[in-house]
């Protein structure tokens, strides 16, 4: 670094100053007042003045003078605040009240961003000098170097000066800390109320889809931007979730930029750029005039990005907060025309994204919640079919698919209960019992397969036949049993004889070979009293008459 620097005693010094300072209430321009005293008076090349805001948790770049290479970054950086929470040098001065030196071989140890700008702003090594006045913490003032190092005496040189300067910014530093909370008040009192609108709208919706069309068609409306997208962190990239248009005549435009943005996703490192850096830091930046930057070095992620739509003027990223800390970021952007953005639009805009967070969690559980009762609701139709295919296993018979012996057993001790306990001697319950004559001859001749065929369609028969009310069971072998409700004996009778001529009339088909078979019944009616084994024995006697009287004939 050239140290060629014509130095003028204090005395002449401390006279500038408080010509130039004193009684000035003007924050800015004393701030460019005092970079001005400091470029003149010292080997500075680059210097950033950052003070906390009136909440005290944040840092803003208040005032910089940056080498000619890369001045035009100013208009971007200014006003750009950092959580005083995060790892950076400047925290760190503060909190131990000591003057910090940084180069190549210290700066890893801060957060990545730290490491980015000085690599992309080129420089060799700068000073952070804590700003204090009667130990209240007032800010940061960082003294840089693009080609050389800071000598000791350099540093005490910038120290002495900034001691002198810093009573005189004091003043001015609170008073537009007072200004800027008023103002803030009085400007956002319309804007609040949007705001408390649109939260309230957000709190009814349920849906991320309409949640974040809602929030970015109210931001870019509000705001005179023309485009907007939302983006989330996921397994490390910022992965874009929604994009909204206001004004057709982008959409072609915009439709290239979605494309793209797809297909070329965002790393959560700040080297990626803007967005990066954004989500990274926690904080909002913003570019009011993207074309004075266009030139100047930047990273290949945010280059390529603009030069998918070359119109774009304006820009903001604005990260979303999820439990202090960012979960994506929401990026506007304005084509053609610039769109200016003042301290209270910057503090809406984070509030809103801060918000957004909040109705992104609800949604989110919201939409688990939705997602398992759907599934307990699955769950339960799926349950509900084993259930009644186990009843059906546990009550039906599984070649003929008609009921079992077990049910055949419940249902007619019921039935018998149920006429016992209230004396119905009128509601006649009859019962036929059938067998297959000869069944064992047919299964020795044309084998197993042929007699399941057998039983099956005999079963069908027989259910075919039977009214809705009866129950058709397979009692066990070749036999088979049916109870007939509110049915005399008579009516029994012409049941079991369709049943039996129907049988006798339909061959089994076996290898393509029609073979007849026929079938034997007894019937019975269940008299008032009798239990369940007397009625089953009693056509169980028909049955065997029907046998002993030559097969394939009804007894009752």
């Amino acid at each position: 670094m050239d140290t060629a620097i014509i130095k003028m005693s204090t005395n002449d010094l401390d006279k500038i100053i408080y010509k130039q300072l004193a009684g000035e209430i003007d924050f800015k321009r004393g701030l460019d007042s005092a970079i001005s005293i400091l470029l003149d008076n010292t080997s500075i090349e680059s210097c950033v003045f950052y003070f906390l805001d009136f909440h005290e948790d944040t840092l803003n770049v208040e005032a910089m003078s940056l080498r000619d290479d890369i001045k035009a970054l100013e208009q971007s950086i200014l006003g750009y605040h950092i959580d005083v929470n995060k790892n950076i040098p400047d925290s760190q001065a503060i909190r131990d009240e000591q003057i910090l030196l940084l180069n190549k071989d210290n700066i890893e140890c801060y957060d990545d961003h730290i490491s980015t700008v000085y690599k992309s702003w080129s420089i060799s090594e700068f000073v952070v000098f804590p700003l204090f006045f009667k130990h209240d913490a007032i800010g940061t003032f960082q003294a840089i170097s693009h080609t050389g190092s800071f000598s000791q005496e350099q540093i005490d040189e910038i120290n002495e000066i900034l001691t002198i300067v810093i009573p005189f910014l004091y003043s001015s530093y609170k008073y537009e800390v007072f200004v800027r909370q008023n103002d803030t008040i009085e400007e956002s009192g319309g804007k609040h109320q949007q705001i408390i609108s649109l939260i309230n709208q957000i709190g009814g919706i349920s849906c991320f889809t309409e949640l974040f069309d809602l929030v970015l068609s109210r931001l870019i409306t509000h705001y005179y931007f023309h485009f907007g997208g939302i983006f989330t962190n996921v397994d490390g990239f910022l992965i874009p979730q929604h994009w909204k248009t206001i004004n057709t005549d982008y959409d072609e435009k915009i439709s290239q930029l979605k494309v793209w943005a797809n297909h070329n996703l965002c790393s959560l490192s700040s080297t990626d750029g803007a967005m990066s850096s954004s989500f990274e830091n926690d904080s909002l930046i913003y570019i009011p005039d993207i074309d004075k930057i266009i030139s100047l070095p930047m990273a290949e992620h945010d280059r390529n990005a603009l030069n998918q739509i070359k119109e774009i003027k304006s820009t903001v990223f604005i990260p979303i907060r999820q439990n202090e800390r960012a979960i994506g970021v929401v990026w506007l952007g304005s084509i053609c025309n610039i769109t200016t953005l003042n301290f209270s639009d910057k503090e809406m805009l984070e509030a809103v994204a801060s918000y957004l967070g909040i109705a992104m969690e609800n949604t989110r559980m919201y939409e688990e919640t939705e997602k398992q009762k759907e599934e307990i609701e699955d769950l339960n139709r799926r349950l509900n079919i084993k259930v009644k295919k186990l009843e059906q296993i546990a009550t039906h018979d599984y070649l003929t698919g008609l009921y079992n012996f077990g049910y055949f057993q419940n249902v007619l001790a019921n039935m018998l209960g149920k006429n016992n306990r209230r004396n119905k001697k009128h509601d006649s319950i009859s019962l036929v019992m059938a067998d297959i004559d000869h069944f064992k001859s047919f299964n020795d001749t044309y084998g197993h397969e042929a007699g399941n065929i057998a039983l099956k369609q005999v079963a069908d028969i027989i259910n075919d036949l039977a009214r809705s009310a009866d129950v058709v069971c397979r009692y066990g072998g070749e036999e088979f049993v049916v109870v007939l409700p509110d049915c005399e004996i008579n009516g029994a009778a012409q049941f079991a004889e369709r049943v039996r001529s129907r049988i006798e009339a339909t061959p089994i088909v076996i290898d393509g070979n029609e073979i007849n078979i026929t079938i034997s019944l007894g019937c019975t009616i269940c008299d008032s009293g009798y239990s369940s084994r007397a009625c089953v024995s009693k056509a169980d006697n028909k049955l065997y008459q029907a046998k002993e009287n030559g097969r394939n004939r009804v007894e009752y």
